[in-house]
């Protein structure tokens, strides 16, 4: 809390004082400031506020919490983004800063395309359960488990997979097919040959099988069955930690992304509580005294960006380096435009333009666009020529095609030495699924998320939403090239970064893997529980699926709900009286309180609990996130940015908060090839003939 800081002088401005150089990062569940500031929150609170909650698990049970502790990890990522940042402000100017990082905003921002879905139709996007968001069936029962399809466009691999397999019946055999409007109004007969798929076939047959037909489809993996996973084997993934007070090793999630120059390594195990009290520490040499620059515009000002990308996990990493000074430039052609580009819906009603998507505008803004066809030589030599201005190139290509181009690692570090390249496929660059594809959806239930989330007699649909595409992976990937920047700046070095976006997600069931690496225990669907708190949970309110989070930690907590409910002698009731109790009685506990919650409207419900100390928030759409949520409106979270062919929109913000260099959209996102011509005269050095040349022989589409 601010007071408790300021008293033990460890508030910003009181070390700041001594120390006009430290980076300070503040990362609280709300923000410091604003109608929140003093509310308690949980994972589960978080997850309810930010509208997480509200779009994970079956629409026939209440809202899921994602198993795990997905909104503290979001928080984590993002803290560590923001301390580079003011790091490399620091590098600039001299100068350190307060960085805030909260944790509803951090939720908020992990939410697909739920926000425009609403500012462009006003539909709430729901929890789908079994479905996704083309309201087609995506999860099928096999053998042994149970298998998650994500068809996508790839609708001809798909088609030729069901003919090897003797299953292509002459209704799916049509043209008609290959439009995805087709597809979408006969989802049932897509799923009944998903079903004849797997009826015969396991998890694993099936994820074998539809990898190589280069189908998106995944087994939704337990958490034990990770530690056996091939890939994650043969990259050496898990790592074995000594525990000398437990007289044992214990298997810890290894890195969420490799860096080539600075590999990322568990130096030892957490330590002991005051293990290193009274310690000496050898001081650190003081940096040179030397008055404060001017400030520079952002942190990564005069950073250039050559981005290769794909959807959505990586453009969200560059977007995030976009909101905070780096020139981040699309490689685009429309002769195969982004997925993100071509969505049908979430766009202005009757307008197909690949320039209208709510989805490519609010992950792209801030960026330049270019139009290369690089199946033409041409266009590659233009690339290289633009590599050689770059400071960082990025791509998410599940097939590698860099040595198509001819851009092999030693020509793309002859073309710039000290290039940092991002590299964000599935599986990583090495071992034997290296070539794997996959999508959000797929991913997070091969990396054992959707085994955790949900209810026990629920099918394991996890969120209803490509989590792992707008939260670890993206976040991961900015976090390895501000590091990778960092190291540059002090040695002049460039590096590699390999991120496999299945180990990144893996790193989000850390606790889950660590609990069976170190006692055996397979978590399940934690079911809206937590060992830590009892109640815990959602609980129905007034209104059409309304729900409120509750999660009591302590039994002071406990007894300001039952004072609350107008039960204080529920406190007192020895099914109820110590969380161990409460645990033993959960069942009971859960009925009491949702009798008691379900004539009451969940948000003043909120505001009575949080003022009375215990943690409570409303399960919120991302309607609530725009429209009601003060806390949000406090922060100017969510901004109006005006697009030249779909006007005023809106888009999330910055999710870090620097107070000396704060991040801000700077331009839209971009009409395709926008830029073109200005930045390969710029840039590539193009002149007049050759800008010719390129629209006649069709280099620049």
């Amino acid at each position: 809390m601010p007071a408790e800081r300021a008293a033990a002088g460890l508030d910003y401005p009181t070390l700041a004082s001594s120390n006009p150089r430290l980076v300070y990062v503040l990362a609280t569940p709300f923000g410091a400031t604003g109608p929140y500031r003093d509310w308690q929150a949980t994972d589960l609170i978080l997850q309810a506020l930010g509208g997480l909650m509200y779009l994970a698990g079956m629409p026939t049970s209440p809202p899921s919490q994602l198993g795990g502790n997905q909104a503290e990890y979001q928080t984590g990522v993002l803290a560590a983004c923001g301390a580079l940042l003011g790091l490399a402000a620091r590098d600039a100017n001299g100068r350190g800063q307060l960085v805030e990082v909260d944790g509803l905003t951090a939720v908020a921002i992990d939410a697909e395309n739920a926000l425009p879905y609403w500012d462009f139709e006003q539909w709430v996007r729901p929890r789908l359960g079994v479905e996704n968001y083309l309201l087609t069936r995506q999860l099928f029962p096999c053998k042994d488990g149970w298998v998650i399809f994500s068809i996508g466009n790839r609708w001809r691999t798909f088609r030729g997979w069901l003919e090897r397999s003797g299953l292509l019946t002459d209704e799916l055999a049509g043209p008609e097919w290959e439009s995805a409007d087709h597809r979408k109004r006969h989802a049932k007969e897509i799923e009944r040959a998903c079903e004849a798929l797997c009826a015969s076939l396991t998890c694993e047959e099936i994820y074998r099988l539809g990898q190589e037909a280069r189908v998106g489809v995944a087994p939704v993996r337990r958490i034990d069955e990770l530690f056996t996973d091939p890939q994650l084997a043969a990259r050496g993934f898990w790592q074995s930690v000594p525990h000398p007070e437990l007289e044992q090793d214990v298997t810890y999630p290894g890195p969420p992304f490799r860096l080539s120059a600075t590999p990322w390594r568990i130096a030892h195990r957490p330590p002991l509580p005051g293990e290193h009290t009274g310690q000496g520490w050898l001081p650190r040499e003081k940096p040179p005294a030397s008055p404060p620059k001017k400030s520079a515009r952002l942190p990564l000002d005069g950073i250039r960006v050559i981005d290769l990308s794909w959807i959505a996990a990586a453009p969200l990493a560059t977007r995030l380096l976009a909101l905070f000074g780096a020139e981040v430039i699309r490689i685009e052609t429309a002769t195969h435009p982004d997925s993100s580009r071509r969505l049908p819906t979430a766009r202005p009603s009757g307008n197909d333009s690949l320039n209208a998507s709510g989805m490519w505008n609010n992950l792209n803004p801030g960026k330049a666009s270019i139009a290369l066809d690089l199946t033409k030589p041409e266009s590659v030599r233009l690339l290289e020529r633009l590599i050689q201005t770059a400071d960082v190139l990025v791509d998410n290509f599940g097939v590698d095609p860099f040595p198509k181009w001819g851009l092999s690692r030693a020509r793309l570090r002859e073309l710039r030495p000290d290039l940092i390249i991002a590299r964000a496929s599935v599986m990583g660059r090495s071992g034997p699924r290296q070539h794997f594809i996959g999508l959000g959806y797929t991913i997070g239930a091969a990396a054992g998320h959707n085994s955790i989330t949900g209810f026990p007699n629920d099918p394991p649909v996890g969120a209803c939403i490509a989590h792992p595409d707008y939260s670890c992976n993206p976040y991961h990937l900015a976090l390895g090239i501000l590091a990778a920047l960092h190291y540059r700046r002090r040695t002049g070095v460039g590096q590699t970064i390999d991120l496999s976006q299945h180990e990144s997600t893996v790193c989000w069931v850390g606790v889950e893997a660590m609990e069976y690496a170190v006692n055996g225990a397979v978590p399940g669907p934690c079911a809206n529980r937590s060992p830590d708190a009892a109640p815990h949970g959602a609980y129905p309110t007034q209104g059409e699926d309304a729900w409120i989070a509750i999660a009591c930690r302590t039994d002071l907590e406990f007894a300001a709900l039952a004072n609350a409910m107008g039960q204080p002698r529920l406190a007192d009731d020895t099914r109820f009286r110590t969380l161990a109790d409460r645990k033993r009685h959960e069942d009971d506990l859960d009925q009491i309180v949702a009798e008691w919650t379900v004539a009451q409207p969940a948000r003043d419900l909120a505001e009575r609990l949080q003022s009375l100390g215990v943690p409570a928030g409303p399960v919120q759409s991302h309607r609530d996130l725009v429209e009601c949520d003060a806390q949000l409106r406090w922060l100017g979270h969510f901004l109006r940015v005006e697009h030249p062919e779909v006007g005023i929109r809106l888009a999330d913000g910055p999710p870090i908060r620097l107070t000396e260099t704060p991040g801000r959209i700077r331009r839209p996102a971009p009409l395709l090839g926008e830029d073109t011509e200005r930045l390969l005269r710029d840039l590539a050095g193009a002149d007049d003939d050759e800008i010719v040349r390129g629209f006649i022989e069709g280099w620049f589409q």
